[in-house]
């Protein structure tokens, strides 16, 4: 009897043994999501990347539209985190948690096959039909500040500006270096970004609830990484 038990004890420990490094895995693992065809070269994915690797942890980016991405880190399964994101995300998920520093400073800029268009504020793109990200909350609030702007939406950059290169749409308001990237890889010729772009604003790491522990040391880290992280909470360019 006793040899029964022992045998059992031994494989009891070494059940153990096996979940608790899987376990521990998982712990250490966070999927961070971002809009479709980002890089892990980009600028924000790479200061995130550092930050958890000094805490012990790797970030796994998980490419989603905006709008889902949004959806799948509210019910945090899917996601634990987004990569980056301007406070209006608040306006639609209040119990988010933000990392108070800023990881990047994201330019929302006019695309246009006609270069010569010049926009300074909002209000001017009302004459046109605007093409944007569904799911880029700061877009979609400024465009609607305007009564009557006519707003169409995409899921992807890819698809804002093919729309554009097809003439199916006259503006689309994007991420300046996202879609400018994106356009150098597709070669398109015939779409221009214009400047200034319309806003500027800091982009912050949110975490899903469950994830309170880590606000406290990707703070630390962060601020530490961050040339100058007294601007987490300045607004540098903002013309509605």
């Amino acid at each position: 009897m006793r040899c029964q038990g022992d045998r059992f004890c031994f494989c009891l420990l070494l059940l153990l043994a096996l979940i608790r490094p899987a376990q521990a895995e998982a712990a250490a693992l966070i999927h961070a999501g971002t809009i479709l065809q980002i890089q892990s070269s980009h600028p924000a994915v790479v200061l995130l990347t550092q930050a958890y690797a000094e805490l012990g942890m790797t970030m796994q980016l998980e490419l989603l539209p905006a709008e889902r991405a949004l959806r799948e880190l509210k019910r945090g399964e899917l996601l634990d985190a987004t990569v980056a994101a301007t406070r209006m995300i608040e306006r639609q998920s209040p119990e988010l948690l933000r990392v108070p520093v800023c990881v990047y400073q994201l330019e929302f800029a006019v695309f246009s096959t006609d270069p010569t268009l010049h926009f300074n504020q909002w209000s001017q793109l009302l004459p046109y039909s605007v093409l944007m990200i569904t799911g880029m909350a700061a877009v979609e609030y400024y465009l609607q500040q305007t009564p009557g702007q006519q707003i169409e939406s995409v899921l992807s950059l890819e698809q804002a500006l093919r729309r554009l290169e097809l003439g199916r749409n006259q503006l689309a308001v994007l991420p300046k270096f996202e879609a400018e990237a994106m356009l150098n890889k597709l070669q398109l010729k015939n779409v221009s970004v214009l400047s200034p772009p319309l806003a500027v604003e800091p982009a912050y790491h949110y975490l899903h609830p469950q994830h309170q522990s880590l606000l406290e040391p990707l703070t630390r880290v962060l601020s530490r990484l961050t040339v100058q992280p007294g601007e987490a909470e300045q607004l540098v360019v903002n013309r509605p």
